[in-house]
């Protein structure tokens, strides 16, 4: 068994009885013997803190791990065993996804959201508390508030500082290593397609490196998204308009919180700008056969590929029907292929599906999504989010209505 392997994948797959599994045996819980340390994908705690501002101290230093275990691959923070003779000795504070989120946003934000789950609940009411972190996206995340002061008045983050795991320990880092760490783990979108593709899932890669969320289009994709009258949430603007940048949000969001139980993402692009210039793109689907052939690779299902050709279209709607699955379709003005257009019009119950393209295309069943200007709120946000790109360090000094003026002049 490659140990770090599995519990990563269950991590990600936020598979909680796998983990359990991996890492607990007998009741109650026992660490198995290759978990009796701390890695950089798990550590243990005795317990966790009480919600209130009394514990704001121990909040900061959990969000800390929080954030290190979510910058580099996800982890498990593990509450109610004793981390140096790793035996369980239960929690004692009651708390829930809700309550435990609720008190790291402080830190936090909302960029990063931890699933808490209570197990193993024993007669005294003890149980074994495990927390959940997602892996990050395509860029690092940091402290959007400051940790409470200590008694000899310092702090041991400020907003804008990081943190990342290193073996067993979550070390915080300051303005300038949070930006070495941010260049270093960045990846390149160009030519990297999915940023997601593990069993079941297979999200884009975003072509942001930090994502601008804009309140009205954000909550109007998250609504159509959530919509049990339609099927389909139509992402529709001119070119350069944010509408690939904004679907890839929402649906690695959704992906995230666990909305799905699968996610085919498919994209009809064919090139890309960049800084120096338009680059071609190997273009991913052309047709409806394109479709069903990756929601046969992403379900591993090679009954739907190898399918006749008549029979393929059926076999997709069978699957897909009351299968709580997204379909993501990128670009979808480039397919000239009709039976897509009806497939998506006609999408089987139960399922759902999210495109994006400059003219409005499914007509049934839809949720419109409108992808205007930025107003000069985010104008002014997207560019202050620029100030750490090369040659770019100006930003800062800037003024609120300079920005504006920049903005506007953009267009």
């Amino acid at each position: 068994m490659d140990r770090n392997a599995d519990l990563e994948k269950a991590i990600k797959q936020r598979d909680l009885g796998n983990i359990c599994d991996l890492m607990f045996e007998g009741t109650p819980p026992r660490v198995r013997a290759g978990f009796r340390t701390e890695s950089e994908l798990w550590d243990y705690k005795l317990d966790c803190p009480f919600p209130g501002k009394d514990n704001q101290g121990a909040w900061a230093a959990l969000a800390v791990d929080v954030l290190a275990f979510h910058n580099l691959k996800g982890g498990v923070l593990v509450f109610g065993i004793d981390d140096r003779e790793f035996t369980y000795r239960g929690c004692n504070s009651f708390l829930d996804s809700k309550l435990l989120n609720d008190q790291l946003r402080r830190f936090l934000g909302d960029r990063v959201w931890v699933e808490y789950h209570r197990h193993f609940i024993q007669s005294d009411q003890k149980y074994l508390g495990i927390a959940v972190i997602p892996p990050r996206g395509p860029v690092v995340v940091s402290f959007s508030g400051e940790a409470p002061p200590t008694k000899s008045g310092k702090r041991r983050f400020r907003k804008g500082y990081s943190a990342i795991r290193e073996g067993d320990t979550s070390r915080v880092l300051d303005l300038h290593a949070t930006a070495d760490v941010s260049r270093t783990l960045s990846a390149p979108t160009l030519g990297r397609v999915y940023e997601v593709d593990v069993p079941y899932f297979r999200i884009l890669t975003p072509e942001y490196k930090v994502f601008v969320e804009r309140e009205e289009p954000c909550e109007a994709v998250r609504r159509a998204l959530s919509d049990p009258r339609t099927s389909v949430a139509a992402i529709v603007g001119i070119g350069g308009a944010g509408k690939t940048a904004l679907a890839t949000w929402a649906v690695l969001e959704a992906y995230k919180e666990g909305l799905f139980e699968f996610i085919v993402s498919v994209t009809a692009k064919d090139r890309e700008l960049t800084s120096s210039g338009i680059q071609a793109l190997s273009q991913g689907i052309t047709s409806f056969d394109g479709l069903i052939q990756s929601i046969a690779e992403v379900l591993d299902l090679p009954e739907l590929r190898t399918a006749k050709h008549g029979y393929q279209e059926s076999l997709a709607r069978e699957i897909l029907t009351d299968s709580n699955g997204l379909l993501y379709v990128d670009n979808l003005e480039t397919v000239d292929d009709p039976r897509l257009i009806r497939f998506l019009d006609d999408l089987p119950v139960g399922s759902r599906a999210i495109t994006t393209s400059r003219r409005s295309t499914i007509r049934v069943s839809v949720h419109p999504v409108d992808v205007g200007p930025l107003t000069d709120r985010e104008a002014r946000r997207f560019i202050e989010s620029l100030v750490d790109e090369a040659g770019l360090s100006y930003i800062c000094d800037l003024s609120a209505s300079e920005t504006e003026v920049i903005g506007r002049a953009c267009d």
